[in-house]
């Protein structure tokens, strides 16, 4: 549930292998590309390997490459690996799959607009067309080079008049937010339902999904909510940011309820039973994304 630095994708491309803790090179069983079939199917070859080794990483094999060609090639990942206590003479870096290996889905126009007056997305976290079921590695500069020229000469040959400053009132109003002390135990619980929730995201809504998981991970979000709303009276940046997570967490879920059809990251290894099954669950999902 922490932030853990990204080793990237580049790496293997350099000729880096994946291989399990018992030193078994196993890319190759799930696709013909083996280290370097598309992001889903490296992740979900990752997870299994995690899974099935009871672990809770895999190794990337650089010696094919060579500790001093890597320092020089992979600067960054170089001190990455330094500050946290990964020798890579060893020819070894422990990875996992993380949120990275998703992306956004905020749709937009040609110009970055989504759909609220105002408001635009670039990059991972838009969904402009230049991914596909995957986000592509190099698109992601592409994407945010292009749409940030595309907004800006927008934004200068459309906005005649710019939005006015916050009034004293909401300025007032929101630096009070910002800065409000609330009491221990209230925080206590703000922050302990931050890693409930997101436990739940990593373990529910993760690499590989099913209606059970999604489910109960609907469930436990709508539970969190009610803790957050019934048991807080105190309003704090803390709260609100809580709250924008629990929003943004219960969209993904109820989308990937919906989808009931694997595309890309976004994997569910019951579909083809659920969709043949008659015995769906009695969930009213417009009903939930509606609330």
């Amino acid at each position: 549930t922490g932030t853990v630095p990204l080793i990237s994708e580049s790496v293997r491309g350099e000729g880096a292998k994946l291989v399990n803790i018992n030193g078994e090179y196993f890319a190759k069983k799930y696709h013909d590309k083996a280290d370097l079939a598309p992001r889903d199917i490296v992740a979900r070859a990752i997870f299994n390997e995690i899974k099935n080794t009871n672990s809770s990483y895999v190794n990337l094999d650089i010696s094919q490459i060579g500790s001093e060609k890597f320092k020089q090639r992979f600067p960054t990942i170089t001190k990455i690996c330094a500050e946290n206590d990964i020798d890579i003479s060893g020819g070894l870096i422990p990875v996992a799959p993380v949120q990275h290996y998703f992306m956004g889905g905020i749709k937009t126009d040609i110009n970055a607009k989504t759909s609220i007056n105002n408001l635009y997305a670039i990059g991972e976290c838009a969904m402009t067309g230049l991914h596909g079921a995957n986000r592509l590695a190099s698109n992601s500069l592409l994407e945010c080079a292009v749409f940030a020229q595309k907004l800006s000469e927008n934004l200068a040959n459309n906005v005649k008049n710019p939005p006015k400053k916050l009034d004293k009132k909401v300025q007032d109003t929101v630096n009070k937010y910002l800065t409000l002390n609330i009491g221990f135990d209230e925080i206590q619980i703000i922050n302990t339902l931050f890693d409930n929730l997101k436990t739940t995201m990593s373990d529910d809504v993760g690499i590989i999904r099913n209606k059970s998981s999604l489910n109960s991970a609907i469930v436990a979000i709508y539970g969190y909510e009610s803790v957050l709303n019934s048991s807080l009276n105190a309003f704090c940046k803390r709260k609100f940011e809580l709250l924008n997570a629990i929003t943004v967490s219960k969209e993904i879920v109820l989308s990937a309820l919906k989808r009931e059809k694997s595309i890309g990251a976004h994997y569910r290894d019951d579909c083809r039973a659920e969709i043949n099954s008659a015995n769906k669950e009695n969930i009213d999902y417009e009903k939930l994304l509606a609330r």
